[in-house]
């Protein structure tokens, strides 16, 4: 609307439409200057990492005596924030109010710089991966505890010594890790890496005396003799002797170096590793990937590993990741061997030396001779050996334990 006022004799005549950019004087003398419009404030710094701040409002000028005075300055321009550390857009200035009277320019609008990005120390490497432990995409979220692994994962209570995987007894996937377990540790008796050669042979046989004891049992007096076919052995003059079968005996010389024997397991297994297992779930667990395929086992280390809440310690028992073998071998020797002896005969005489005329009381079987003719002073063999091989000989001394103890536990 249009309003008119009289100063001294002087029409005034101003426009006031809302916020109209000036006030006009239509005529009159010269009146005072108009009062300078207030700039204006400046605007507050943006919070650190938040979005800046709006600027100060300009100043509205104060309503000047009427006259053609001088224009007042105008409102200072309000400045934008200071840059956020970590803001996402540009701070925007302060608007300027209305203009002064007579003057009073609106303060301008001046933006604030670019805030920088929420991470400096972060450089995104694409998508979450999940199962890295790693912020790929630099949004402050590891694995399992961002949104972009979804429903795909889970957390699940894994102690810091443990290893998560699966366990039944079955060979793992293609290029799966995995920890190879056992049971049953064993090693063969003797050791290997001996020979032996037959240096000379001969037949044997045992007599024993009766005495005054019964002839034909087994109650004997004084030592078993051993007689040969190589040499004479005195007797004792008895006229009731026990004879045992006679055979064939071939002393040999040892050689070679003695070699511990294989170790073997009655029992092995693979205990499958998840490779996919990450953070983002707080300490004594992992992220995992959220499958219902095979039973969910831990390995810990130990024979009397105490298995997490919810979990089933293997029935099978400790598995074993290998073994301590402190064993030695003896040096080799050759056992003892019988073998036959070709056209034996045992004769005992009335004389030492094998002399005196002899009898004949075995063609090689184990028997009793109850009524010589007279007291038996020697014996010998008849016969021949048939040369045989001997057996090597050398066993371990020591201790073979199994070693690398571990419990596993499922779910």
């Amino acid at each position: 609307m249009a309003l008119a006022f009289s100063l001294g004799g002087f029409v005034g005549c101003n426009a006031i439409l809302g916020n109209e950019p000036e006030y006009r004087l239509v005529s009159g003398d010269a009146g005072e200057s108009g009062v300078a419009a207030r700039g204006g404030s400046a605007g507050r710094p943006g919070v650190s990492g938040g979005t800046a701040q709006a600027g100060g409002e300009g100043g509205t000028g104060e309503l000047p005596a009427a006259g053609s005075g001088e224009p007042g300055p105008g409102g200072a321009s309000g400045t934008g924030g200071a840059p956020s550390s970590g803001g996402r857009m540009d701070a925007e200035g302060g608007e300027g109010n209305a203009p002064g009277v007579t003057g009073g320019s609106a303060g301008e609008p001046s933006g604030g710089r670019t805030g920088t990005g929420g991470n400096a120390s972060c450089e995104p490497a694409g998508p979450e991966q999940c199962f890295n432990s790693i912020d790929d995409d630099c949004n402050g979220q590891v694995d399992c505890e961002d949104e972009a692994c979804g429903s795909g994962t889970r957390c699940v209570e894994i102690p810091s010594d443990a290893v998560f995987g699966s366990f039944d007894g079955s060979l793992c996937d293609p290029g799966v890790d995995s920890i190879e377990l056992y049971q049953g540790l064993a090693s063969d008796g003797q050791c290997t890496g001996c020979s032996c050669t037959p240096t000379s042979s001969d037949c044997d046989a045992g007599i024993y005396n009766y005495g005054a004891k019964a002839c034909g049992g087994f109650d004997f007096t004084g030592p078993l003799q051993n007689t040969f076919a190589s040499s004479c052995q005195p007797l004792a003059g008895d006229t009731k002797i026990h004879f045992y079968t006679i055979r064939g005996i071939t002393n040999c010389d040892a050689s070679g170096t003695p070699s511990l024997p294989p170790v073997s397991w009655s029992t092995q297994s693979s205990f499958c590793i998840e490779g996919r297992a990450g953070g983002g779930c707080g300490a004594g667990s992992a992220c995992i990937a959220d499958s219902s395929d095979g039973p969910e086992c831990i390995l810990l280390k130990g024979s009397n590993a105490a298995c997490p809440t919810g979990y089933s310690r293997d029935v099978a028992g400790t598995w074993y990741t290998g073994y301590s073998d402190q064993r030695t071998c003896s040096e080799c020797y050759c056992g003892f061997k019988p073998g036959a002896c070709t056209g034996a005969r045992l004769e005992v005489y009335p004389m030492f030396g094998c002399s005196g005329g002899g009898t004949i009381v075995s063609n090689g079987e184990e028997g009793n001779a109850c009524e010589l003719p007279f007291g038996a002073m020697s014996a010998r063999i008849i016969g021949s050996a048939d040369p045989i091989n001997c057996d090597p000989q050398s066993y371990p001394a020591g201790d073979l334990n199994p070693s690398g103890a571990h419990t596993v536990c499922c779910r």
